[in-house]
This record gives C-alpha cells, sequence and structure tokens, in this order.
C-alpha cells in the first residue's frame, strides 16, 4: 500500500469473519491499485483473527475499538487513520465489481474543489430494482438539488477525506447506525456538490443481521427515531423551503418508529405535524389511528408498513 494513495478504503466490521474475505478480495483485485485498505473492527467476539492475519501479510490495515460503538465511531477511527485523498466506506457484506476503483478514479480527477462526494451506482442483491446502462456520464448535484430529489438511490460514495475530517459522523447519538444523511447534508450546506456517475460498482446486499435490515430496525425502533429527529432538528428548515414531500415523508417514518417504539405521544407529535403540511395526506390518517396500537401490533405491521414507504 502506498504511503499517499489516492484513495483510502474504510470497512467497518462487527462479527463478519465469514463475509470480509470477499469484501476485502473483490477490493485487492481492482486494476486500479493506487489504495490503501483500512478495516475497523468493531469490537467483534467472532473468529476474525485468523482473516486478519492472512490480509495482513496483503498490507491491509487493521484497527480494533475495544467494545462495540456503532459504524459511526468506526468510520471515523478510519478516517484519522486513513492518509488518501479520498476516503470510499465499504461494507463487509457488499463486493466492488471489476473496474470499480477505475470508474471512480476517473469521476474523482475530473472534479474541481467544490465537488465533496462522488457517488457510484449500486446493484441492490436480493431487491428488485432495473440497472441502468453502464454509461459513466455522470450528474452533479448542489445542496438543493440533493435536497429536492424525490429518491436518492443506494451508492458508493468517495468523499475528500478534508471534508470528512470537518464534518464526521455523529459518535454521541447512542446508536449503532451511522445515519449518513446528518453528514451528506452537512457537507452540501457547507456548499459542495455532489457528482453521481451512471457506473454501477458495487454489489450491495442487506443481510439479515444488516443494521438497515428491516429485522433490525423492527427489533431497534427507537435508533431510527434518535437519527430522524436530529435530521429535523438540523435540516428540517431547510426541507421545508426545498422539498416539503421529504420532510412529510420524514415525519411520517418517525411517527411509525416511534409506534413500534411504544411511544404513542411521539408518534403523535410527528402525525400531527405531517397532517398539518398536508392534510390530505392519507398515509398521515392512518398513522394517527395507528397512534393508538400497542408496540407489537405495530412490530407485525412493519413490513407493510415499509412497503408502502413509512
Amino acid at each position: 500500500m502506498k504511503s499517499n494513495p489516492f484513495f483510502s478504503i474504510v470497512i467497518p466490521v462487527f462479527n463478519r469473519a465469514d463475509l470480509i474475505g470477499g469484501a476485502l478480495e473483490s477490493v485487492l483485485t481492482q486494476d486500479f491499485q493506487d489504495y490503501e485498505v483500512i478495516v475497523v473492527d468493531d469490537g467483534s467476539i467472532d473468529e476474525l483473527e485468523p482473516v486478519i492475519e492472512k490480509y495482513t501479510q496483503r498490507g491491509v490495515q487493521f484497527l480494533r475499538n475495544d467494545k462495540n460503538l456503532g459504524v459511526g465511531p468506526t468510520r471515523n477511527k478510519g478516517v484519522r487513520a486513513s492518509r488518501g485523498r479520498w476516503v470510499i466506506f465499504f461494507d463487509s457484506d457488499n463486493r466492488l465489481r471489476p473496474g470499480a476503483l477505475s470508474i471512480l478514479h476517473s469521476a474523482a480527477v475530473g472534479c474541481d474543489e467544490k465537488v465533496g462526494v462522488v457517488h457510484g451506482k449500486s446493484e441492490l442483491v436480493g431487491v428488485s430494482t432495473r440497472l441502468q446502462g453502464l454509461s459513466q456520464a455522470s450528474t452533479r448535484w448542489g445542496y438543493r438539488e440533493y435536497l429536492q430529489a424525490d429518491v436518492i438511490e443506494e451508492a458508493l460514495p468517495a468523499t475528500r477525506r478534508d471534508v470528512l475530517l470537518r464534518f464526521p459522523f455523529e459518535e454521541k447519538l447512542g446508536i449503532k447506525r451511522e445515519c449518513g444523511s446528518l453528514v451528506w447534508y452537512a457537507i452540501g450546506r457547507a456548499g459542495y456538490d455532489f457528482v453521481w456517475t451512471q457506473a454501477v460498482v458495487q454489489r450491495y446486499v442487506i443481510s439479515a443481521d444488516s443494521l438497515s435490515g428491516k429485522p433490525y430496525l423492527a427489533a431497534h425502533p427507537e435508533e431510527m427515531v434518535i437519527c430522524n429527529q436530529k435530521i429535523l432538528e438540523r435540516f428540517g428548515d431547510d426541507l421545508q423551503r426545498f422539498n416539503k414531500e421529504r420532510l412529510i415523508t420524514l415525519h411520517q417514518k418517525t411517527a411509525f418508529y416511534c409506534i413500534m417504539a411504544g411511544r404513542s405521544g411521539c408518534a403523535l407529535r410527528h402525525a400531527q405535524t405531517a397532517w398539518k403540511l398536508d392534510p390530505i395526506n392519507l398515509r398521515t390518517l392512518l398513522l394517527m389511528t395507528l397512534c393508538w396500537v400497542g408496540p407489537r401490533t405495530a412490530r407485525r405491521l412493519y413490513p407493510l408498513a415499509a412497503s408502502v414507504g413509512v
């Protein structure tokens, strides 16, 4: 690994000894080689040591948290240890497609200093989706366009290291998820742009034990309540100006997670706020009704609610 690489690839891992090898192989076999790999073990208790020994010999750097802190602090630790100009956050259950780093490098070197983040597209595994063409044409968004987007596709971000040092992941929310929106919104509001390539660069898998998977979110709804409320606190006024529909959706989602967490008063406040923003929204009417059901019933309804965007 070079002393001043173009990319630093930061991979947080927690109890993924059976998967991390595949993720690392997909990185180490890339045709573009100007990078370093930093794996940060977030206090795993599985058999990770043999994997560490094997890949340390191939130049991979391993760091370890003494206890399980969550994705945000673990990513920050990797960023602080990195030496690359751009940092790529890569999950241990995903796989880079051949040529991925070359694609992201070509996009990044063509950017001016105002671009803070370059995104490559993801192939969603196990999710019904239609892949776009593999053209490397890109789209550039400022903060307003980022907020106004109806849907932001799952993507692999490469972010300037100096920008991430200014806008690290939140470490005091008390959650295991990273709440990445707080970072990307802050980067955009600071005046940096986002570039989206049209090339698919990774296979993105939501594993059964993923912090983004439905089983985890259904079992830990309080994490989403904390994350969403922090987004609303910091960026709600901006969403009110540029994308009221997304603001309504965020209140609706927060209301449902409050219901699953057994916090009916919190749920009702968010549902009522969504209702004031749009008094004819049928989804909000449903949520106001559900505010009176118990958390066990809400958890049983979660797969259906998630399928319609709640």
